[in-house]
Formats: structure tokens, C-alpha cells, sequence
């Protein structure tokens, strides 16, 4: 799933450059919002992990902050003050860090990607073989799908749409593999879209 994604990513970036097409720009888009949800889908971070690493970045921050008031001596009150103001500022980069450190933990849980490992037909144009490639990453994506299923204790609630929801919502891995999956469908659209678009213009 990974090195379909990855190669996708190469020949859209390849295809789309010249070109202000909005369905290869769409295409694009999608396929990169693909691979953002893939590697969630990787569960690189236990659940219970995310709160403490955040309440740990926290600590460091606020810690470090008390030390300085300290050093440059302020008084007890404006080293409090301070303290909160730099703790309440620094949340949402704290939090970004966080996340930034949870995609590298799932990015190297999915290894290096092989450039082109879906080795489409050579005899077709470059559009043709980037669907090729989202094709087969939509399989590979079903593939993640059925077997994170079967391994769950509820797979069997999967056999219906309102069954699969439920597990989605209850399974970060599946919920981000589903997201990837369907964004992968729109870039499929998006890219046969470009292909007719290009046919009648011939």
C-alpha cells in the first residue's frame, strides 16, 4: 500500500508539471491526503502513549520556562504568570510536535518505499499509468482492510455498512485506512476525469 501510494505521488507529481488541469491538481491533492491518512493508518503510537508524550512536552516547557524566570529573577508571582502564558501558547505547537513525532514513529513502521513497484504497462500514456498505480493501491488498501478486520475481536460487525462504521470509529488504524482508501477513490475520478478531458482534445 505504502510503495503504490509513494509511486503515485512520482507520477502525478510528473504529470501535473506544465499542466494547470484543476482534475490533476484535484488528483494531486487527494493523493497526498491518501498518504497522510496511510500513515495513520500505521499505529506507530499505542493509544495511551499520545496523552503522556503530550503531557510530557508540556512538562518540559513549563519547567524550562520556571527555570528561566528564576534565573533572570523575577518574583514568585510573575514567574507563575509567565509559566501559564507560555504553557497555554505553546499548546498548539506542542501538540503539532507531537503529531509530527507520531508520523515519523509510523513512517519508519512502514519502511522505504520502492519506486515504482506497480510496474504499469509501458505502453501506456502517463496518465493511464498513474491510474494503473491508484488502482492497485486501492487493492493493496483493501488488503490492510480485510486483514485489520479479521484480527479485530468485532470483525464479524464489518459484514454490513452501519457494522463497518462502528468498527471505524472504534479503530484508529481502520478509520485512517477507510480515509485513505476513499481518497484514493476521488483521485481516481479525478485523474479519469483528466483522461477524457485530454481524449476529446486530441
Amino acid at each position: 500500500m505504502w510503495r503504490f501510494l509513494d509511486e503515485a505521488a512520482q507520477r502525478v507529481a510528473d504529470l501535473g508539471e506544465g499542466q494547470d488541469h484543476d482534475a490533476i491538481q484535484s488528483a494531486r491533492i487527494r493523493i497526498d491526503d491518501s498518504i497522510r491518512a496511510a500513515i495513520r493508518a500505521a499505529g506507530g503510537f499505542p493509544r495511551w502513549v499520545r496523552p503522556w508524550l503530550d503531557a510530557l512536552l508540556l512538562a518540559v516547557v513549563v519547567w524550562v520556562t520556571a527555570t528561566l524566570c528564576g534565573l533572570v529573577g523575577l518574583p514568585s508571582g510573575w514567574t507563575i504568570a509567565v509559566t501559564v502564558l507560555v504553557a497555554l501558547v505553546s499548546l498548539l505547537p506542542l501538540f503539532r510536535l507531537a503529531d509530527a513525532l507520531r508520523d515519523l514513529v509510523n513512517r519508519r513502521g512502514l519502511g522505504p518505499p520502492v519506486p515504482r513497484a506497480a510496474s504499469p504497462p509501458t505502453s501506456t500514456v502517463p496518465g493511464e499509468q498513474l491510474l494503473h498505480v491508484l488502482v492497485a493501491a486501492r487493492s493493496a488498501l483493501a488488503v490492510v482492510m480485510r486483514r485489520r478486520i479479521a484480527a479485530h475481536p468485532w470483525g464479524s460487525a464489518a459484514r454490513t455498512a452501519a457494522g463497518f462504521d462502528l468498527l471505524c470509529q472504534r479503530d484508529t488504524r481502520l478509520h485512517f485506512a477507510s480515509l485513505a482508501d476513499r481518497c484514493v477513490c476521488q483521485a481516481i475520478v479525478s485523474v479519469e476525469r483528466w483522461l477524457r478531458t485530454a481524449e476529446r482534445d486530441r
